[in-house]
């Protein structure tokens, strides 16, 4: 995983400020390459990538030393998109601030080290997968409290942090009360909210608009990469047209964030197998890539989409021992490609860095 996100540094040149797509594009990925790689390959192709994301599992010791030794490093002239996930904790758990300690940690290293940080916490709470999730009124009560210990407890503002209400492309509850990912989910289906049970949507979440900077979402192309019936060949606007994402993200009259996009490059016709999915894994590029050109044709019609962290993940090290799902979202095809030009051009000559750092005021 390494290698593909070094190499997609080494290719990165100079981003071209005067882009007409008003996004700033940036990549997930700083635990996985390490700072003083991606320092390295900056200062060789005399750059600067304007956002770089990571995901903390927790918030103790060791997280805030890594932090702190990454800043020191990259530097505090970019932006930085830190998740916070509470593992284990429900949403009324951290509504009763037994959390508080690892997020006042958080926010007294963000005063520290002077940064620039979108802030995403509890994600995908409309999903049935994390502990927090699958319910709406304990998640308003948890969101305005951690919200209140920044903004009040530890005065830090909107020109330093931002908050990004990160929503699940689709709505996915359980009922589980400590949700799990093996919990069991429940597709929102309309015909599950008006007549089967009172199916909680991404509305349902929405603490208000105080409380809100950035409204975000995940967003996964799978196709057949699993298994499961909702896995098929969609367009990049079809996935924000699904269950009528996208006009409810602009309901909200807030800029949009997508946290987290990524595709696979696996889609093939025909009955699915596990031999199947690794030849296509393997061998195909055009699908990819594709996607990558229809994100560019997106970005033209959607101005509220002010940034987009790429997660520019491979997780198919382990590709032959186990069934592919969630496989390869690396912005350059697979590893097993050589085709990296679209991700490169998308990221060098699509890329406006001002466009997220205006909103921090």
């Amino acid at each position: 995983m390494k290698k593909i996100l070094l190499s997609l540094f080494s290719l990165l040149s100079i981003f071209l400020f005067s882009s007409v797509y008003g996004t700033t594009i940036g990549i997930h990925g700083i635990q996985s390459v390490g700072a003083d790689k991606i320092l390295q390959r900056e200062q060789d192709n005399h750059t600067t990538l304007p956002l770089l994301g990571t995901i903390f599992d927790s918030y103790d010791d060791a997280e805030s030393k890594f932090l702190s030794d990454t800043v020191h490093k990259l530097g505090t002239g970019r932006i930085y998109h830190i998740s916070i996930s509470p593992y284990g904790f429900t949403a009324a758990e951290v509504a009763e601030g037994r959390y508080d300690k690892r997020y006042n940690r958080f926010f007294d290293d963000i005063k520290k080290l002077n940064i620039k940080v979108v802030f995403r916490t509890m994600h995908e709470m409309n999903g049935g997968r994390y502990s927090w999730a699958s319910a709406p009124e304990d998640f308003k009560r948890a969101w305005k409290r951690v919200r209140k210990l920044a903004r009040i407890k530890h005065n830090i503002q909107s020109d330093q942090l931002l908050f990004s209400l990160s929503f699940n492309s689709q709505d996915l509850p359980t009922t589980h009360t400590r949700p799990t990912q093996e919990s069991p989910i429940e597709f929102c289906s309309e015909w599950k909210v008006k007549n089967k049970w009172r199916c909680p949507r991404k509305v349902d979440y929405y603490p208000g608009d105080g409380y809100v900077d950035l409204v975000g979402v995940t967003i996964y192309n799978r196709w057949r990469s699993r298994p499961d019936r909702r896995s098929q060949r969609k367009t990049p606007q079809q996935l924000l047209d699904e269950d009528g994402l996208l006009t409810g993200l602009q309901q909200r009259g807030k800029p949009i964030i997508i946290d987290e996009l990524g595709t696979t490059a696996v889609e093939f016709s025909g009955t699915r197998s596990q031999s199947q999915t690794t030849t296509v894994f393997q061998q195909e590029t055009s699908y990819k890539n594709s996607r990558i050109r229809q994100r560019r044709a997106l970005l033209k019609k959607n101005s509220l989409i002010k940034a987009i962290v790429y997660f520019n993940i491979d997780a198919t090290e382990w590709a032959t021992q186990q069934i592919l799902w969630q496989a390869d979202w690396s912005i350059i095809a697979s590893p097993y490609h050589t085709d990296y030009r679209e991700g490169t051009r998308w990221l060098t000559l699509y890329n406006k860095p001002n466009s997220l750092l205006r909103l921090f005021k």
